[in-house]
């Protein structure tokens, strides 16, 4: 029997859009269940990370939380406009990892180049965008973004397999 070697998880960002525009309808309830959602989904052994909750809005910050705690309120409170400068240098700094971005995508032309830019310059498959409610996309393009409805494909086979039990049953095929 060969025994593979312990490699650790990566490090998985959630990246929490907090700004004014995220109150708007709910948008940040939405984003909650993404990120219990995403709890689950590793802690059940479907995929393998480390979980670090950011907010992003004036600026980008890692929040202290633990998995199994509750949602923290920091990130119900949305407000203010969101710095796309510090996101960027925000996923510079952890390019070696996982990135969700969790946003409504109402961003500028500049700033979507300035991310295509950046995302062009990390290693493939680093950011995943998913866009948070119905308003307008603007200059995304169908390819760079995924909607909340593809949730779980945007997960699958992107992240480890902690539990290969959970890939292997023939009863999910």
């Amino acid at each position: 029997m060969t025994v593979k070697p312990f490699t650790k998880p990566p490090t998985l960002y959630i990246v929490c859009d907090s700004s004014g525009s995220m109150s708007e309808d709910d948008k940040f309830m939405l984003t909650r269940g993404i990120v219990r959602a995403v709890e689950q989904y590793i802690r059940l052994g479907y995929g393998a990370a480390e979980v670090k909750l950011v907010r992003w809005d004036a600026r980008t910050i890692i929040i202290d939380w633990n998995p199994d705690d509750e949602f923290p309120s920091a990130l119900l409170k949305c407000q203010g406009m969101a710095n796309q400068a510090s996101l960027l240098d925000f996923i510079d700094s952890v390019s070696d990892d996982k990135i969700l971005l969790l946003t409504d995508a109402c961003w500028s032309k500049n700033d979507i180049n300035a991310m295509r830019s950046l995302i062009s310059k990390l290693p493939p498959d680093t950011i995943r965008i998913v866009k948070i409610g119905n308003d307008s996309a603007l200059f995304w393009q169908d390819n760079e973004i995924l909607t909340t409805d593809e949730f779980f494909l945007i997960l699958d086979n992107w992240l480890p397999v902690a539990n290969n039990d959970k890939n292997d049953n023939e009863e999910d095929e």
